[in-house]
């Protein structure tokens, strides 16, 4: 079952990174060389305005870490994990085209597909692009 996460964010500014509560974390899982892939959409149906896939930390695109030291929350035991952070630049952001007088209201999903293994959908959800004001 996917994560369902639903995002705010402003126009003038980048959005997610490292350790954000933009970040996804999923106990268990070992996806350092998964294949990772986030589209952005204005309806369901439409082509994507925004794709997202793996990239290194501070690059615009999806940053994955696997942490063998992530404890699970029931167990309490040692099982490790990978965090996903997505991350948009504000150049990005500033560029899908839309009037800019309301908000703009994108829907995503996000894929991983592991070494070996099927694509499964992680995340879902809504991204709102508030208009802004300060550039």
């Amino acid at each position: 079952m996917a994560i369902v996460r639903n995002f705010t964010l402003g126009r003038y500014v980048p959005w997610g990174g490292d350790m954000s509560q933009a970040s996804f974390v999923f106990i268990g899982y070992n996806w350092a060389d998964a294949a990772i892939k986030m589209q952005l959409k204005t309806d369901l149906s439409s082509s994507a305005v925004a794709t997202l896939t793996e990239a290194d930390w501070g690059d615009e695109g999806i940053y994955r870490m696997y942490y063998p030291e992530i404890i699970h929350p029931q167990s309490r035991e040692q099982v490790g994990g990978t965090i996903l952070a997505p991350f948009m630049t504000e150049a990005t952001i500033e560029g899908l085209s839309y009037s800019g007088t309301t908000d703009l209201v994108l829907y995503y999903d996000m894929h991983v597909t592991p070494v070996s293994e099927v694509k499964r959908t992680v995340a879902e959800g809504t991204l709102t692009i508030k208009t802004g004001v300060t550039q």
